[in-house]
């Protein structure tokens, strides 16, 4: 554990066996993706007053969405919402946080892909809006 920490945005489109995509705030040591995950031995300093993450996609059946997230207790965001609405087109995905929190860990979305990779690299890039609203 450490006594501090700092959010960062981290994003990752395709590029494994499956054309996975991620959207989160991660807690991290500092600005180094490798530093992240680790819990601070003192409270958690920044309280997020609210965390909206959504996105757009073009419609894929092979595609699920899922939010993920992780608060310092090793538990889910419960105070939080999902949306998904779809046409024949595209997909949104709407993961928004309801009350004040201070210890999140990750909140973000995750997109599975069912096609190998070679069938959904013309894709178009993952495309996401974070607000994050933080006070300490």
């Amino acid at each position: 554990m450490v006594e501090k920490y700092t959010e960062t945005l981290v994003a990752f489109n395709g590029g494994s066996q499956f054309a996975d995509k991620f959207c989160a705030v991660v807690a991290c040591l500092n600005q180094d993706v490798a530093s992240c995950g680790v819990r601070p031995l003192v409270a958690y300093a920044t309280v997020f007053r609210q965390i909206t993450v959504w996105g757009q996609w073009e419609a894929r059946d092979e595609e699920f969405y899922r939010p993920i997230s992780l608060r310092g207790n090793l538990e889910p965001a419960y105070n939080a919402t999902y949306q998904q609405s779809r046409t024949n087109e595209t997909v949104g995905v709407n993961f928004n946080m309801t009350v004040p929190v201070n210890n999140v860990v990750v909140f973000g979305l995750f997109v599975r892909s069912a096609a190998p990779i070679s069938f959904t690299l013309s894709v178009g890039l993952l495309s996401m809006i974070v607000f994050i609203q933080g006070i300490a």
